[in-house]
C-alpha cells in the first residue's frame, strides 16, 4: 500500500458521523479481516465529505480560532501510547511559538521525562507548597525546560513531596498554568483518581486513547459512563485511535458506533520510530519534516487544540467539587 493510500485514511471529515451506541456487552464487535481490503474499506469511510480540517499551512489567526487552554489525555488501556501522543503534541505546539507545559499525572512511574530524557529537578508537590510562585517568569524558572520548548512537570522520584494537601491544590495550580502558558497537556491519567478527578474539574478537553481492539473500546465505553455520573459534560470528550494497523482488530466505524463520539485522530503503528525517539529524547513533532506518523499527530493536535471562533468552553464545564469518586458517586 502506497504512502498517499495510507494518508487518507488519517485525515477525518470536521465533525464525527451521527452515529447510535452499541452496548457492548450485549453485541459482540466484529473481528476486522480482509487484510488490505478491509483497511481500503476504511479509507473510503473517513474521506473528506467535509470541510478541510485546519492545516499546519494555514494561517490560524487569520481564521479567527481560539485555542483551548487545557487537554488532558485519558489512556483506555495500558501500551494505548497516550504519553507519546501527549509528548508529540506538546512539541508541535511548542514548534509553532506557542508557550506549552507538559503535566504528567502518574504520580509514581510517569514517562513523560523518559521520553523526554530528562531527569526532574522539581516536581509538581514542591510547586504546591511554594504559595508565591504566581508570577509567570518565576513558575517558569522552577519548571523543567526541554530544548524542544517544552515546560515539563512531573512527580517521578519526588514522591516524598506529596502531602495532605496536595490534591486539594492541584486544582488551582492547573487553573495557573493555564493562565501562564498557551496550552497545558497533562498526561498520566488512566482512572478517576482523586488527582485525576481534580484535574477534570478544570480541563477543558479530554482525549479518550484507545488503540483498535475489544478490551480497549469496552473500557473506553466505561469510562464514558462515569465520566457523565461524575456531571461532566460528555461534549468535552473526544477520541483518539491509535496505532491503527492494516487490518485492525476492530474498525473506525465499529469503534464509532459503539462510543458515539468525534474522532480527532487515527494514528498509525509505527512502534520503531517512536521507540527510536523515546531513546533519543527527541520528541516527535519537534521538527518541520514530518512523517506521515507526525504528519497524523500534528492533524490531530490541531483538530483538538482549535476551536471555532465563540466557541464557549465554559457552558461545558462543571464547577469544581470537593471528594473522592466514591462520594461523587454515592453522597459517602
Amino acid at each position: 500500500m502506497t504512502n498517499e493510500e495510507t494518508k487518507v485514511a488519517f485525515h477525518l471529515n470536521e465533525g464525527a458521523v451521527n452515529t447510535v451506541a452499541v452496548h457492548l456487552n450485549d453485541e459482540p464487535l466484529h473481528q476486522g479481516a480482509g487484510g488490505e481490503e478491509a483497511f481500503d474499506q476504511e479509507q473510503t469511510k473517513l474521506q473528506i465529505i467535509g470541510k478541510e480540517p485546519p492545516s499546519s499551512s494555514k494561517n490560524v489567526a487569520a481564521e479567527k480560532r481560539i485555542p483551548a487552554q487545557s487537554v488532558l489525555f485519558f489512556s483506555c488501556n495500558g501500551g494505548a501510547g497516550a504519553t507519546m501522543l501527549s509528548v508529540s503534541m506538546a512539541a508541535y505546539l511548542a514548534r509553532l511559538g506557542q508557550s506549552t507545559c507538559l503535566i504528567d499525572l502518574d504520580l509514581q512511574l510517569g514517562d513523560v521525562f523518559v521520553a523526554l530524557d530528562m531527569t526532574p529537578t522539581t516536581s509538581i508537590g514542591s510547586l504546591l507548597k511554594d504559595e508565591t510562585l504566581f508570577g509567570e517568569s518565576l513558575i517558569k524558572r522552577r519548571m523543567d525546560h526541554h530544548s524542544s520548548g517544552i515546560y515539563a512537570l512531573t512527580q517521578t522520584a519526588h514522591v516524598t513531596d506529596i502531602d495532605d494537601s496536595f490534591v486539594d491544590k492541584l486544582t488551582g495550580l492547573v487553573i495557573r498554568l493555564s493562565d501562564v502558558f498557551d496550552h497545558v497537556i497533562i498526561d498520566g491519567v488512566r482512572d478517576f483518581s482523586d488527582c485525576a478527578i481534580a484535574t477534570l474539574d478544570v480541563t477543558n478537553q479530554v482525549v479518550l486513547v484507545v488503540t483498535p481492539d475489544v478490551i480497549s473500546i469496552r473500557r473506553a465505553a466505561r469510562v464514558i459512563t462515569l465520566f457523565t455520573q461524575l456531571g461532566y459534560n460528555a461534549d468535552r470528550l473526544c477520541l483518539v485511535i491509535n496505532r491503527m494497523t492494516n487490518n485492525p482488530q476492530i474498525h473506525v466505524h465499529e469503534i464509532e458506533q459503539a462510543l458515539s463520539l468525534r474522532i480527532e485522530g487515527i494514528i498509525p503503528e509505527n512502534s520503531k520510530q517512536v521507540q527510536t525517539a523515546f531513546t533519543e529524547g527527541n520528541p516527535l513533532c519537534s521538527t518541520s519534516e514530518a512523517t506521515l506518523l507526525e504528519e497524523s499527530i500534528e492533524e490531530m493536535a490541531q483538530r483538538i487544540t482549535i476551536k471555532e471562533e465563540y466557541a464557549d468552553d465554559s457552558s461545558l464545564m462543571t464547577p469544581p467539587q470537593s471528594g473522592s469518586l466514591l462520594s461523587r458517586l454515592f453522597g459517602k
